[in-house]
């Protein structure tokens, strides 16, 4: 037996689906993928489109990689017609698709459901039949594999050994998929073994590989994810072939490579950004079970997030303990994360878990000095299309972390970064347009922006899921006292960031116009926010620890307030300026709870903690686009009195 780390994929499709074949097709190369196994199913076959459809199909995977295809067993209205049926398909695939074919995977065992020889009505046993077949598959020179699954298929195995078929077939192939619980007790092991002294005991010389490989957990577990794809490549046997590619939103397959709503795993990533090797390494850099300090940590959910490395660095720069925890959903967490590891290294302790995994949170708590709570669903965009995601991950993994701490002897502060999302599409405002820029009618608010006594009013499922998780905070300050802080924080940017059109829009754009790409703005591009450098955000975090006896039990509004506005489309002239070339603009219609304008008055937090945003827009944006790009700008004349003043106003 070897350890083989060249892996391969699993999956299946259902006649006609071309275009999730082509998606499919083109991860391959970004996977680092050179070996397939894939399904040929007898009734699909046996349609009139089947034979062009599988002739598609196999030609198409065969030209990128090295295709194993499984022929599932042909049942007819008789049970008993597994024999004869199955090899005469066997026959007309190889006849059919010869050439795309390297390997076959033959039925280790009728599928009538009972594993013990039976006769078809023509007298031939399915034993029989499989002979048959194993010789038309070796007589066109492929490799042969038989299908079996080990705690069933023992009796079945026995009798293709006494008949000495074992003798006369390349390789096992096992089909298992490990739970949580059977992760590091020698899952493989204990599953090929038996397979492998029964090739000894009838001299058989055959391989074992792994023919569709998985992990049926919780679809948040991540890390046991890894920990079972490093299990499989890290089996006794000589192949290993991982279930799911699966590219279709909506899918209900339990391919481990994407989600059930086709957004990619991490698991994904990792492989395209560095195949196994990859994989191994972040399984290695989570902790899982936590070091206890007898000084305390400083835990951050989402901590390998864009205001998460941020806040880390700060603190490890300090001198203190930082562990993140973070699922590492999104995109640039990986760089994040791995930029910490190697400026801070030992300080840092890294739990790759989810806020819904309720125990893991305990765990990673139980010793925190401070907690800082960032992670969370962070789009509109994706609540609406998966609110019972949006709410587990915002509400209830919120809750999770508030239970974990309510237990603690003398609980640790909390910082909880809510959104001005909780006040809605602030009704009863009127606004007017002002040049680029949407602006209040009322005057004197627009001069000292949105205070915390404005009505709440969650819209879109994000709101509600991030204005449950606010209050639930603030309720737990009140009813168990735990020293708790929600910060209701308008647009935060700076480096380490990764935005996206739902999420980040600062970041996104800077990007955007930094590589040429064009721009897409949903609604008219006059919406109006206040906008926070990441530096100012950090200095309020520490502003809130020194006064928590203060704060504890309250809300403010964060962000650069009236001296710190911007619109859209001030924004993309004013990177047009700094790149100096103007941006492709397209218009999409409004989105759904999207502010016209939104500024913060933090005379509350002010007052408060003494605290104030230091960072103008011109030279926040300027540090954030040589972070982007790597370029050392000059400092920028004032383009109008606005930004003499430090911002740019609408």
């Amino acid at each position: 037996m070897i350890v083989n780390e060249v892996y391969g994929i699993a999956e299946n499709f259902i006649l006609g689906e071309y275009a999730r074949a082509e998606r499919v097709i083109a991860e391959l190369d970004l996977l680092h993928v050179h070996r397939v196994r894939t399904t040929i199913q007898h009734q699909e076959f046996a349609t009139p489109h089947g034979r062009a459809w599988y002739e598609w199909l196999l030609a198409a995977l065969a030209g990128r990689a090295e295709l194993l295809v499984c022929l599932a067993c042909a049942r007819g209205p008789d049970p008993g017609a597994d024999a004869t049926s199955y090899a005469t398909f066997v026959d007309e695939i190889l006849t059919a698709f010869s050439p795309y074919i390297a390997a076959v995977e033959l039925a280790g065992a009728p599928q009538s459901g009972e594993c013990d020889p039976r006769l078809d009505p023509a007298g031939m046993s399915f034993a029989d039949a499989l002979a048959l077949a194993i010789d038309r598959v070796r007589g066109t020179g492929k490799r042969v594999l038989l299908a079996a699954d080990p705690s069933t298929h023992n009796g079945w195995l026995e009798l293709l050994g006494s008949r000495g078929l074992l003798r006369e077939i390349d390789a096992i192939g096992v089909q298992a998929r490990p739970t949580t619980g059977d992760l590091g007790g020698h899952f493989w092991a204990r599953k090929v073994d038996r397979l492998h002294n029964l090739l000894l005991h009838h001299g058989s010389s055959a391989e074992l590989w792994l023919t569709e490989a998985g992990f049926d957990g919780p679809e948040h577990d991540e890390r046991s994810r890894l920990s079972a794809f490093i299990e499989a490549l890290d089996a006794p046997v000589h192949r290993m072939y991982w279930a799911g590619v699966d590219t279709d939103a909506g899918s209900t397959s339990a391919g481990a490579l994407f989600d059930g709503d086709g957004r990619a795993r991490l698991i994904r990533r990792l492989l395209a950004s560095g195949g196994p090797a990859a994989v191994r390494e972040l399984a290695f850099a989570s902790t899982g079970a936590q070091r206890r300090n007898a000084c305390g940590v400083h835990v951050v959910t989402g901590g390998a997030g864009f205001i998460g490395t941020n806040l880390a660095a700060r603190l490890l720069a300090e001198g203190k303990r930082v562990r993140l925890l973070d699922n590492l959903q999104r995109s640039g967490t990986e760089a994040n994360l791995k930029w910490l590891g190697e400026q801070y290294g030992e300080r840092l302790e890294f739990v790759l878990a989810d806020m819904r995994d309720a125990t893991a949170v305990t765990e990673a708590t139980m010793d925190a000095e401070a907690v800082f709570h960032f992670a969370a669903q962070v789009a509109v965009t994706t609540s609406l299309d998966t609110p019972i995601h949006d709410f587990d991950v915002n509400g209830r993994g919120t809750l999770n972390l508030l239970e974990a701490l309510r237990r603690h002897p003398a609980p640790p502060p909390l910082v909880f970064t809510s959104t001005n999302k909780v006040y809605g599409g602030l009704d009863g405002i009127e606004f007017v347009l002002d040049g680029d820029g949407y602006t209040p009618a009322d005057v004197s608010l627009a001069q000292r922006g949105v205070d915390e006594s404005h009505p709440l009013s969650f819209c879109s499922p994000y709101g509600c899921s991030k204005g449950a998780a606010d209050q639930y905070v603030l309720d737990y300050a009140r009813t168990f006292g735990l020293p708790a802080v929600v910060l209701r924080m308008s647009c935060i940017y700076g480096p380490h960031q990764f935005g996206n059109e739902d999420q980040g829009w600062v970041a996104h754009f800077v990007r955007r116009v930094a590589s040429g790409d064009p721009i897409t703005i949903y609604g008219d591009g006059r919406q109006v926010r206040d906008v926070l450098f990441i530096d100012d955000l950090l200095e309020a975090f520490e502003a809130v620890l020194r006064n928590i006896d203060d704060v504890r039990g309250r809300a403010f509004n964060i962000g650069g307030g009236p001296q710190n506005t911007l619109s859209l489309l001030q924004l993309i002239d004013f990177l047009g300026t700094i790149a100096d070339r103007s941006p492709e603009v397209h218009f999409e219609r409004w989105r759904v709870s999207d502010q016209r304008w939104y500024v913060s008055d933090t005379g509350r937090f002010t007052q408060a903690t003494g605290w104030r945003a230091q960072v103008s827009v011109t030279e926040g944006l300027q540090r954030l686009w040589q972070w982007i790009t790597g370029e050392t700008l000059m400092p920028l004349a004032a383009h109008s009195t606005a930004e003499q003043e430090g911002r740019l106003a609408p």
